[in-house]
């Protein structure tokens, strides 16, 4: 009997931030497990109403404070080679939590690490992603994450799960940003509900910046506003509990960054 395949529809990508799925203050690893529940449930919800759904989700807690310890921010240092598979084991562990709820809830996923799948060159990105386009033509639900990658120059580089969709623009149609806000915040804590290419340049004056998460907001919106630009639909939204992600996903919540 020959194995049915999945017709591929619309494809979204969805990254749930560290600070959003871990206690990322504290600097040791410990996950925040009823978002990360809920969110599971949601997903199944939305993968079982026929959309394809890539996931990653950032490292917080989990790989922060390892990825500094050991400086692997500024490339490998030989004597600090251990570093790679400290954070590795900590990443690891956090998928499995991920995957462990998927398990229960009996959906069909499988984690992807990205230093298996691309490596930094000198002239670039080099990446295979025909695993995730298959995964997602048998029905099942790719999970990625931000990783510690090769690099021929400097060893090794870390790569945000934010920076993955670049190398996902023939794969899927819109991206979700998932924070632990309700989504773009001005100075006085007001949600802003659409964001524009002009207005980089006054974000300074009008963001409140003190809600980092990885990479910095600001940054978050800057690789947002590229995204929208290469005509993928963007969104920045906050994640606390069941529900939100179905709000975010019917533009209900958060912000909407728009190319023009």
């Amino acid at each position: 009997m020959s194995q049915s395949i999945m017709p591929l529809q619309k494809t979204i990508y969805i990254k749930i931030g560290g600070s959003t799925i871990t206690e990322k203050s504290l600097g040791r690893p410990k996950p925040r497990m009823k978002t990360i529940k809920d969110f599971c449930k949601e997903v199944k919800e939305i993968v079982s109403s026929g959309t394809n759904l890539i996931l990653a989700h950032g490292g917080g807690s989990y790989a922060h404070p390892f990825a500094a310890k050991h400086g692997l921010n500024k490339g490998l240092n030989p004597k600090e080679r251990i570093g790679v598979t400290e954070t590795r084991f900590w990443l690891t562990e956090l998928s499995q939590i991920f995957l462990k709820e998927f398990l229960e809830l009996k959906l069909p996923v499988i984690v992807f690490h990205p230093s298996s799948l691309l490596y930094k060159s000198s002239k670039g990105w080099k990446l295979c992603f025909s695993p995730i386009k298959l995964a997602l033509r048998n029905g099942i639900t790719p999970l990625l994450m931000g990783d510690i990658v090769f690099d021929e120059e400097k060893g090794v580089s870390i790569i945000s799960a934010d920076d993955i969709p670049f190398l996902l623009l023939d794969v899927v149609d819109e991206i979700l940003f998932l924070i632990d806000v309700p989504g773009v915040l001005d100075k006085k804590g007001n949600l802003i509900p659409k964001l524009h290419r002009e207005d980089l340049s006054r974000l300074d004056e009008v963001l409140d910046l003190t809600t980092d998460v990885t990479g910095g907001i600001k940054e978050k919106i800057r690789k947002a506003l590229i995204l929208a630009e290469k005509g993928k639909k963007v969104r920045i939204s906050g994640y606390r509990e069941r529900g939100d992600l179905l709000r975010a996903l019917n533009g209900i919540s958060g912000t909407e960054i728009i190319a023009k």
